[in-house]
């Protein structure tokens, strides 16, 4: 694991923007970065930059994610740490001398009230991006009691969806746990559970295309 003065220089890197050099973009907003930075921590990224692709040629990569669940990955990567936390996350990318997220203020639009969305999202953008280090912290007893609650407390439909998406990531898992079997699961959320099982299915195919693309283009001739 970096040391906490390893962190403390990336995190000065992100604020300065000093020497960047690819910038993801989203929802009209550019986010520059280093690629030694982002590229160790994700392969989908290294697999986009490399070869004759679009990302490569530009430099920028079009994220398909809310703003704030963007820079939170990216001040994962330079921090190794992220807030949940709309107000706290803007005190960390925001610096008095300027740099690349100093005019950026979090999109609270998109952070809702209910405190296991924003790390929801979190958790899927580290799951397509195929940042383990960033997966929220797994537990199959914590994670059904999550869900009994979500179920009884909330009829936030955009939650549902999020919490899909993660039992689609640990849908082996869950299956196996005897309590999230006892779950009287409405049948739109198993519904939701299945397009999103579906989707993963497609994004890996996807990236595993891209990958082979990228490798055999190391070896052709200019």
């Amino acid at each position: 694991m970096a040391s906490g003065s390893h962190f403390e220089f990336l995190a000065n890197m992100m604020k300065l923007g000093d020497y960047s050099d690819f910038t993801p973009r989203c929802n009209g907003e550019e986010m520059p970065v280093h690629k030694n930075v982002v590229c160790a921590q994700s392969p989908v990224l290294v697999a986009a930059i490399r070869g004759d692709f679009k990302e490569a040629k530009t430099n920028a990569i079009d994220v398909d994610f809310d703003v704030g669940t963007c820079k939170r990955m990216i001040t994962f990567m330079y921090t190794g740490n992220y807030e949940g936390d709309s107000t706290a996350d803007s005190k960390l990318l925001k610096t008095e001398g300027g740099g690349p997220f100093s005019s950026l203020p979090l999109d609270t639009q998109t952070v809702d009230t209910h405190p296991l969305l924003c790390h929801l999202r979190v958790n899927s953008i580290a799951d397509y991006y195929e940042i383990p280090a960033l997966f929220l912290l797994w537990s199959a007893t914590a994670f059904t009691e999550v869900l009994r609650e979500a179920f009884t407390t909330t009829g936030d439909r955009q939650l549902f969806d999020m919490v899909a998406s993660l039992v689609a990531q640990h849908l082996e898992e869950l299956t196996a746990f005897e309590d999230f079997g006892k779950l009287d699961l409405p049948s739109r959320f198993t519904q939701s559970v299945m397009r999103n099982s579906a989707k993963r299915l497609q994004d890996s195919s996807t990236r595993t295309t891209q990958a082979a693309g990228a490798t055999s283009f190391k070896f052709r001739r200019p």
